[in-house]
């Protein structure tokens, strides 16, 4: 868990604080399956963490980075990947915080999301209005193996206007994507065909909009501001709501 000034671990069930580690406004947490974590805040700096005692291992990036996207841990867990509002996506070796490669994009790097194996990611890239009274134009995504660090993105063939969230589900059959200014929309695509399967209107407030998959991918958690919801796949058909306030988080267990 977060807070503004730590991150906080806790044992679910005994409900026992592990640890408690002052980071700075802790923005995006992932967590390996190596006993390590990995925290960025929102200066950019990126640090990586022991699951048992909360120790910061070593810091692998600075504030100079800028704010940006949440972290991913390649399959290996050898390497990890985030993106900078400045236009820069970055993958390093965790074990000294080297640079392994780092790729300038024409826009902000905005999100990122992987399959369960971690094989590979993709990314979001807003790119700039042609001017200053023009909208926005469409968000694209890329997909990248961690294998394969050459020069070139793979363009997913679909993009979306005003796109809050996307993740792509743990076997990367589904994917599902938030969007729209407002109405707000909720989609769900096949990923291998990049064909819409189904639509849902929802309202995400001013600070919901994160997704969860369930391991078995049938179903879909939403943050709504003021509720969690939760869908059927593929039909996106609302199984239940859970009122409360500022409603900004989902997850499942494992």
């Amino acid at each position: 868990a977060t807070s503004e000034t730590a991150v906080v671990g806790w044992a679910p069930l005994s409900k026992e604080r592990l640890f408690r580690t002052q980071l700075r406004h802790p923005s995006h947490v992932d967590v390996a399956t190596n006993q390590l974590f990995a925290v960025k805040t929102t200066s950019g700096a990126t640090s990586i963490l022991s699951s048992s005692t909360g120790e910061v291992v070593k810091t692998i990036s600075t504030s100079r980075e800028g704010e940006g996207s949440n972290p991913i841990f390649s399959g290996s867990e050898e390497l990890i990947v985030d993106g900078s509002w400045d236009g820069v996506l970055t993958i390093r070796n965790i074990a000294d915080g080297s640079i392994k490669r780092r790729y300038p994009v024409y826009g902000m790097v905005a999100g990122l999301t992987s399959p369960a194996n971690r094989a590979y990611f993709l990314f979001s890239v807003d790119e700039p209005p042609p001017n200053s009274s023009s909208p926005p134009p469409p968000t694209k995504l890329f997909r990248r193996f961690f294998t394969d660090l050459d020069d070139n993105h793979e363009l997913y063939p679909r993009s979306w206007e005003f796109l809050h969230r996307f993740t792509i589900s743990p076997s990367a059959r589904w994917l599902a994507v938030v969007y729209g200014a407002p109405p707000i929309t909720l989609e769900l695509v096949d990923f291998g065909s990049a064909q819409t399967l189904s639509t849902a209107k929802i309202d995400i407030g001013g600070v919901g909009g994160d997704l969860a998959w369930a391991s078995d991918e049938c179903t879909l958690g939403l943050a709504e501001g003021r509720q969690h919801s939760f869908f059927s796949v593929p039909d996106l058909r609302r199984l239940a709501r859970v009122p409360g306030p500022f409603c900004s988080a989902v997850a499942f267990s494992p």
